[in-house]
């Protein structure tokens, strides 16, 4: 069993993912550690040289590549529900647990942040929040299980994750 991290940029993915690993005795992946390895360099300089289209490209290559693998926890790129045939892949893959947040708690933390690439023309708050109900639908599409990062502890969130997968008798 594979355990798919999803979820907005700054909403925990790699951090609780790594705790999430280590309870559960999984290897912990991540999907833009792994492209960046791939490319040979930052995402967001990816991104600026090439574009989105080539680097959603990347992304469900690696994506694909990870997913051949069990007994891993990933933590997943914000924009990698995107394309359908990556949504489909986790879904017949994985465990997908969504991770949310409000755009508030999403801001705080990335307002200082100028590693991510820009993802609309909009100021950094209305990006938040217009990117955000543009994949709702695709995250919540595909989610077996969701877990509110907004302000509670990481140890937290990741009990309240293994506690849902045990309810719905996914572990």
């Amino acid at each position: 069993m594979n355990i798919a991290l999803i979820g907005y940029r700054a909403t925990g993915k790699t951090t609780i993912g790594k705790k999430l690993a280590k309870r559960m005795n999984m290897k912990f992946l991540d999907t833009d550690k792994i492209i960046e390895k791939k490319i040979g360099k930052k995402i967001k300089d990816f991104f600026d040289e090439h574009g989105e289209k080539e680097f959603r490209e990347i992304e469900s290559t690696v994506l694909k590549e990870i997913c051949l693998g069990d007994e891993q926890c990933i933590s997943c790129g914000g924009g990698i529900v995107i394309l359908p045939e990556n949504r489909d892949l986790l879904k017949k893959k994985c465990v997908v647990v969504l991770l949310e947040s409000t755009p508030q708690a999403i801001y705080m933390r990335t307002k200082k942040d100028s590693k991510r690439p820009a993802l609309t023309s909009f100021d950094k708050f209305d990006e938040i929040v217009n990117v955000l109900e543009e994949r709702k639908d695709k995250y919540e599409s595909i989610a077996n299980v969701r877990a509110d990062t907004s302000s509670i502890s990481i140890e937290k969130v990741v009990q309240v994750i293994i506690d849902k997968l045990v309810e719905g008798g996914y572990i």
